[in-house]
């Protein structure tokens, strides 16, 4: 199955990637984009991969940690869609 990701869930990942490449320079930002889309292509794959946050939200979103960022996704019959990409540090009811 593929994974599509949203807008919203692109530039988290092009701030998540500048922010490596600005504090820990090429590889270390080139290292996490890998890292993160290999979590995408897992979450795609990987129908047991997630849980629901019912504290969180009465959304149909799931979430799944990959340290040390929350992947927020939610799944259609044809694909899974990537919402957010959150750093475990921030508030997740701001990604919702």
């Amino acid at each position: 199955m593929p994974f599509k990701l949203t807008k919203p869930a692109l530039r988290d990942v092009a701030e998540i990637i500048t922010y490596r490449h600005t504090h820990r320079g090429a590889a270390a930002a080139d290292q996490m984009e890998a890292y993160l889309f290999q979590v995408f292509r897992e979450l795609a794959e990987s129908p047991h991969l997630g849980h629901r946050r019912s504290d969180l939200t009465s959304k149909i979103v799931m979430f799944h940690y990959a340290e040390p960022y929350f992947i927020l996704f939610r799944r259609t019959k044809t694909r899974t869609q990537v919402l957010r990409v959150a750093h475990e540090s921030r508030d997740l009811r701001k990604f919702l």
